[in-house]
């Protein structure tokens, strides 16, 4: 009769795409996107100017503008976005 040795365990390759699978879904779920309002502080009203934003909007944020009570003038290249 022949010994087999068998091995319930997962392989080094195995062991390290797990490990490295894991630790892109924690980034990945780690970095979020950031909402900003209009507040039009800046110089001028380039949608690109942060000083015109409370917090810049990032991809996939929020970008609000409140009209309520004013007219916000929004100047927008749409190559910018």
């Amino acid at each position: 009769m022949e010994n087999r040795i068998v091995s319930w365990g997962r392989t080094k390759t195995e062991k390290r795409l797990v490990l490295g699978l894991g630790l892109l879904a924690l980034l990945n779920g780690s970095a979020t996107a950031a909402d900003g309002n209009w507040t039009g502080g800046g110089s001028d009203n380039l949608w690109t100017t942060s000083a015109n934003w409370d917090t810049v909007p990032s991809a996939g944020g929020v970008a609000s503008v409140d009209t309520t009570n004013n007219n916000p003038l929004v100047n927008m290249d749409v190559a910018d976005v």
